[in-house]
């Protein structure tokens, strides 16, 4: 996903610009999902149409791999079900991608960007202090959107908003580097339906010089 909304525009992914000829989306049952997960005054009813511009077109941005696609398009947010900062962070995501790719929304789809991010840092730091064999899936796909939200954000360090929500780019990288607390659930990790992250995109070249 770009941080620049002219390489990303796309009148395909801007809400409110045709129905969808996707009918397979696999978020139809999303509206039953999120009155499980809590009827609070954290979520909004702009939920949905973030989570279905996800499944379309955000999770589709950010691997080039089919494989690697349906991971961020079906079993993240599948997993995301049961863990709230990790639907929270699959809903800032999207709505940053929608705040790029339609710039006449980019304020208001802005301000959702770091709604959700704000309500997803906090549980999302306190689980990482005690990862499990349950939740660490949750964790790492939590840890991955957090670090392609840092590099899609855009840098508005006048905005109080900004400062109460990441504090600072430097301190999102430290909670980035918090995954090494998963470090003795990768084999967990690696043998869940999130397997398809750990191979690589591109082939490394082997120098064959002496």
């Amino acid at each position: 996903m770009s941080n620049s909304a002219s390489e990303v525009r796309d009148d395909r992914t801007c809400p409110n610009s045709g129905p969808s000829s996707l009918r397979e989306d696999v978020y139809g049952s999303f509206y039953q999902k999120m009155t499980k997960l809590a009827l609070s005054s954290e979520w909004t009813g702009r939920d949905p149409e973030l989570m279905h511009h996800y499944s379309l077109y955000t999770s589709r941005s950010i691997a080039r791999r089919l494989e690697m696609q349906e991971v961020w398009q079906v079993d993240i947010p599948t997993i995301a079900y049961s863990y709230e900062f990790l639907m929270h962070g699959i809903l800032a995501l999207s709505s940053l991608h929608i705040a790029y790719s339609c710039p006449e929304k980019y304020s208001s789809y802005l301000k959702s960007s770091r709604y959700h991010i704000t309500l997803a840092l906090p549980s999302f730091r306190k689980a990482l202090l005690s990862p499990t064999a349950e939740n660490c899936c949750a964790l790492f796909a939590s840890s991955s959107i957090i670090m392609v939200y840092t590099f899609a954000s855009p840098a508005e360090p006048d905005s109080p908003g900004i400062s109460a929500t990441l504090n600072s780019v430097i301190e999102l990288f430290k909670l980035c580097r918090g995954i090494m607390a998963l470090e003795s659930f990768m084999v967990t990790i690696q043998n869940s339906p999130l397997r398809p992250l750990f191979r690589q995109e591109f082939a490394v070249p082997i120098s064959v010089a002496k």
